[in-house]
């Protein structure tokens, strides 16, 4: 990683140029960028091509602005053509002149470079990390990219709190104490959350098991919103005076199972 000091709106800063070896090595992650912005310089030189210019310095001045322009591709067969005005209609005479000159319209093809999709991998790969840490022995570059990454736990945690199915949205409070109240009500709940999540992976991956996703593919890691969304349709019925838990199937007796003695006591207690 290279590293620089530099004063931005007034703080001091530490950046870091970070290149991701895993994006640069798949494909998929720049591929379908590179494509969309060929896609876009198409259309682009279509036009360009289309419009007919006063004068041959006027069109090579357009080409010029088009080429600086592009980043991965260059411009082939670049041509410039004479556009004349249409001759009357019937057979022109002998000793007629040739039509007046009206313009010129450029023709070029547009080509990725040898070395496009090197050059395009390793910039999409790049970003610049900003810390105002500047203090290199207490923050080291690596410690600041691991806590980065680390932030994408709480971006989830964020998903499941604006979540429909969380029901946030519909409390309204008016007092201070009651805000700081709901808010401490949501942490803890996010919290549970992710301690289940956690703990369900952990025992996935311990035991080689794994659950249906929502396009019914086996996974280990399945988000704890699913897992809950699994274990609706379950009721307590009376069966004989007997209470008993319905509508239990293999996958869920398994994740019950996973979860330890504390669910299985809840979900297997008779009444």
């Amino acid at each position: 990683m290279w590293e620089i000091e530099q004063t931005y709106a007034g703080v001091r800063q530490r950046w870091r140029l970070v290149e991701s070896q895993t994006r640069k090595a798949n494909a998929d992650l720049w591929q379908p960028e590179l494509e969309k912005l060929e896609h876009r310089l198409n259309r682009q030189l279509k036009k360009l091509t289309q419009r007919v210019f006063a004068c041959k310095p006027d069109a090579l001045e357009a080409l010029m602005q088009f080429q600086d322009g592009l980043e991965v591709h260059q411009l082939t067969q670049v041509s410039l053509e004479t556009v004349r005005a249409k001759r009357p209609p019937g057979r022109p005479a002998k000793s007629a002149e040739p039509t007046p000159v009206q313009g010129y319209r450029l023709q070029a093809t547009l080509q990725q470079t040898a070395t496009a999709e090197d050059r395009f991998s390793r910039q999409r790969s790049r970003f610049i990390l900003a810390t105002n840490q500047l203090e290199q022995s207490l923050w080291p570059a690596q410690t600041c990219l691991s806590e980065y990454k680390g932030q994408q736990t709480v971006e989830r945690g964020f998903r499941f709190l604006k979540d429909p199915l969380f029901l946030a949205s519909s409390v309204f409070v008016k007092k201070p104490q009651r805000v700081e109240a709901l808010a401490l009500i949501m942490a803890l709940t996010l919290m549970v959350y992710t301690l289940a999540e956690r703990q369900l992976r952990q025992a996935l991956d311990a035991q080689k098991q794994t659950v249906r996703d929502q396009r019914q593919q086996p996974t280990a890691k399945p988000t704890f919103r699913w897992i809950m969304q699994k274990f609706q349709g379950i009721h307590w019925v009376n069966l004989d005076g007997q209470r008993q838990i319905s509508n239990l199937n293999d996958e869920r007796r398994l994740i019950i199972h996973l979860f330890g003695p504390p669910v299985e006591r809840y979900y297997y207690a008779s009444g």
